[in-house]
């Protein structure tokens, strides 16, 4: 007989009634990967069927689940005021690097050129006098500008400025909870029947139950 217990964790996570098999999976981050990929398998491909398999197509149908990206602005600047122009160079010169790539690295090829889908071709003068014009040199902006125009001319806003586009917190919640949803499927699929408990922020199920109850409102409100 498996036991019904509840502990409570300091990110708000609530467990009930789960088995301890499935607590130490729930753990064990190496079988995600894994887990992850057989839950997008065919029922065929995978050793057992899910629960959640005859409604699993819908779930995840919804279009709040596909997450966009957008590009960030570059970071903040270093303070380079009374730095000698050397420094300053130095410290411009890192602040690009890390903000810009050669379009070799990420930008999409097409029909012969490049395609700048999150902006570009950006020239290294015009974003160091944008980023550093109250506080650089004439002399630190040229080395600086040399120094990079030694790697290339055209460059591309660096991938590492990349992020998810900010959700509303429903969107968030959908986003966290099918995420469990979608490991939890895919252990079924791997080993079999399994309790139906899981993990679950319990903000995200009052986020959640919250929309569904105003949305009963709006119905009920359109009848009258």
């Amino acid at each position: 007989m498996t036991h019904t217990t509840a502990r409570r964790s300091a990110v708000g996570i609530v467990s009930i009634g789960e088995p301890s098999d499935v607590a130490a999976l729930a753990v064990n981050q190496k079988h995600t990967d894994i887990m992850e990929l057989v839950a997008d398998l065919g029922g065929d491909a995978a050793p057992y069927s899910s629960p959640l398999d005859e409604c699993w197509e819908e779930l995840n149908s919804d279009p709040d689940l596909t997450v966009g990206w957008e590009m960030r602005p570059p970071s903040a600047p270093p303070n380079i005021r009374g730095l000698s122009d050397a420094a300053a160079a130095n410290a411009m010169v890192d602040w690009f690097q890390v903000n810009f790539e050669g379009p070799a690295e990420s930008t999409p090829w097409d029909d012969g050129e490049y395609v700048y889908i999150w902006g570009g071709p950006c020239a290294a003068r015009e974003e160091l006098e944008e980023a550093f014009w109250t506080s650089a040199s004439e002399r630190a902006l040229e080395v600086a500008v040399e120094r990079i125009e030694e790697d290339g001319w055209q460059w591309a806003p660096a991938q590492s400025r990349m992020q998810p586009e900010t959700s509303d917190a429903l969107t968030t919640a959908k986003l966290r909870l099918m995420a469990v949803l979608r490991i939890w499927r895919a252990r079924t699929k791997l080993y079999g029947p399994l309790e139906p408990q899981a993990e679950f922020n319990v903000c995200d199920v009052a986020t959640l139950l919250r929309a569904y109850r105003q949305l009963q409102l709006q119905l009920a409100a359109k009848k009258e």
